[in-house]
């Protein structure tokens, strides 16, 4: 999500002399880009006098002072990233227990540009490696509990906005949902940046999403998107439309679900952000599946795995291959599907992703009864009975399993108890 219209904290703490170098780089380019409100801000701060437009003289008075105070700051900020980076090192050094009661004890990690990287690095590792996105925040929110006691309370609030996308991405709904009611709290307090209200409502809405509460998480896509809109963030509004085509697929709104993440794929162009764009892809592909343009969905991965291999992590990569091995299944390919299968649960399983990897072995079993494959189906399940067992899975889910361990049955009513066992999995994920 990008740098907000009017970056008014960012342009104080310019004018004050304690901005970092990300704050720097955002005022910069907002003021270059011609905005005459953050002008006439800027110019009343520097005591340059104003008028109700500012003239072109007034203007190059403005850019001036600030290049010239700017400059003053550039080697100061720049040696604080370092020194930031250092002690990060450090902290890294340290074991994982101690390493935030270290950063909320000693004053000489409470720095600002400190918190900043962390939550850069959170950001930069959500999907490549959710679990370590996950410790970068928490360390950023330990730093910036200590500089919320001194005002500092819009860092606090991105700070456990970031945390709490985090414990959704690593399936912790319930620790996700208190860390969105404490960023709530914050914004609803402190927060006046509107790019950090629009990104409150669309993590919001991804939490919604990946608790199966569609209808909520589609009203608050529409409204973040309205938000980025007016902050002129097409790029975050076109993610928007990208995550409300997978709600409205899920409501079984099919053909509009397809239009809409059209009309996302057209905003964001070819030479627009690479992995909104493979997200678009991605799910325009699993909607063709849905309704049965088998064809057309497998085509267009074919085209996108040159992109997947260039601009996507890991996890993305084996979440098209998944939903390609259930193309695949519903083509009556299954020597393809099997062995895709086979491999992103060894893969989920290794990354200890256990509720996909127990998902994936539904898919596999859902297989085997196309196949009339009773044999390695029983075997399978005696497989999955102990897995699931640690789920936290609901008894009757268990024991659907446990009847399909016996199972001689192909059909319909085989097909019914993997749907169930399915859907006790994703309610296991959701109260983990």
């Amino acid at each position: 999500m990008n740098a907000p219209r009017h970056p008014t904290a960012a342009l104080d703490h310019l004018l004050e002399g304690q901005c970092d170098q990300h704050e720097r780089q955002t005022v910069v380019r907002h003021l270059l880009a011609g905005c005459p409100e953050c002008s006439q801000r800027a110019s009343r701060a520097l005591r340059i006098s104003q008028q109700e437009k500012p003239s072109e003289k007034a203007l190059d008075s403005i850019f001036d002072r600030l290049v010239e105070k700017s400059g003053e700051l550039i080697e100061l900020v720049d040696r604080e990233h370092l020194e930031a980076e250092a002690l990060l090192a450090d902290i890294e050094a340290l074991p994982l227990g101690r390493r935030a009661m270290v950063l909320q004890n000693s004053s000489k990690y409470r720095r600002r540009a400190v918190c900043h990287l962390l939550i850069e690095r959170s950001i930069a590792l959500r999907h490549e490696d959710p679990a370590e996105g996950l410790h970068q925040a928490e360390l950023a929110v330990a730093i910036a509990r200590q500089l919320a006691i001194k005002g500092d309370e819009e860092l606090l609030a991105r700070a456990l906005l970031e945390l709490a996308n985090g414990k959704r991405i690593t399936g912790d709904p319930h620790g996700a949902d208190r860390e969105f009611r404490a960023a709530a709290l914050v914004i609803e307090r402190a927060a006046s940046d509107p790019q950090l209200q629009a990104d409150f409502l669309f993590f919001l809405a991804s939490q919604r999403y990946s608790q199966s509460r569609w209808p909520e998480a589609l009203d608050l896509l529409r409204e973040a998107e309205r938000a980025y809109r007016r902050l002129g963030d097409s790029p975050s509004a076109a993610q928007c439309l990208i995550k409300a085509s997978m709600c409205l697929t899920d409501l079984e709104r099919h053909e509009e679900a397809i239009s809409t993440v059209w009309k996302a794929l057209e905003q964001i162009g070819p030479n627009g952000d690479l992995k909104a764009l493979l997200s678009g892809i991605h799910n325009l592909a699993f909607m063709l599946s849905r309704t049965g343009a088998l064809d057309e969905a497998i085509g267009l991965i074919d085209r996108a795995r040159p992109i997947y291999r260039v601009g996507a992590g890991e996890t993305d990569r084996l979440r098209l291959d998944w939903t390609e091995a259930k193309i695949y299944r519903d083509l009556s390919q299954f020597q393809d599907s099997e062995r895709i299968l086979l491999r992103v649960r060894e893969r989920f399983v290794e990354e200890e992703f256990l509720h996909d990897a127990a998902l994936v072995s539904l898919d596999l079993a859902e297989l085997f009864v196309h196949q009339g494959r009773v044999g390695d189906l029983q075997e399978l399940a005696r497989e999955m009975f102990s897995v699931f067992s640690s789920l936290g899975i609901a008894p009757e889910a268990l024991t659907a399993l446990a009847m399909l361990r016996q199972s001689v049955a192909h059909g319909a009513e085989t097909l019914a108890q993997i749907q169930q066992i399915a859907g006790a999995i994703e309610q296991a994920r959701q109260s983990a």
